[in-house]
């Protein structure tokens, strides 16, 4: 936990900071905090919000969702995508981590997302992937790196 407490001390235009300031904003818990999600599926989560620039909305949760079922290949749709479109558009509840609500899906952004994942020229969620390796990093330069498209109009 104060390994990722210690982000908030990286410059202000580092994938860390951008990191920290997501989660503080949202009040989300870091690893190791018994009220956190674990690290394996948290870390790689959150740092695809950063990375993608798609909010925590229900709509954003679906974007963000397909941007990682298109960067990563196990169980796109019924790991990834389906659960979200039940939960943040059909108000399906999964757990009790997820907000679920009705309306989320906006099937232009949808195609969008989907493509500036699979253009993406790292998985954020394969196992040999360490966020560590990028945090101190310029957030703009990790994302020319990675091969991040900017993401479309928000509507």
């Amino acid at each position: 936990m104060a390994r990722y407490e210690a982000l908030g001390k990286l410059a202000d235009n580092s994938f860390g900071k951008a990191l920290w300031n997501f989660d503080k904003s949202n009040g989300y818990s870091f690893p190791g905090d018994p009220t956190a999600l674990n690290a394996a599926f948290g870390t790689p989560h959150d740092s695809t919000h950063v990375i993608s620039g798609y909010d925590t909305s229900a709509r954003g949760e679906i974007l963000v969702s397909t941007f990682t079922a298109g960067m990563h290949p196990i169980n796109p749709m019924t790991g990834h995508i389906l659960p979200v479109i039940f939960n943040g558009h059909l108000g399906v509840k999964f757990n009790d981590v997820a907000h679920y609500t009705t309306g989320g899906l906006d099937p232009n952004e949808f195609w969008h997302a989907w493509a500036r994942g699979r253009d993406m020229t790292v998985d954020i969620f394969a196992p040999d992937w360490n966020v560590w390796d990028w945090v101190d990093k310029d957030l703009e330069e990790v994302r020319r790196l990675f091969n991040v498209a900017p993401a479309g109009p928000i509507r």
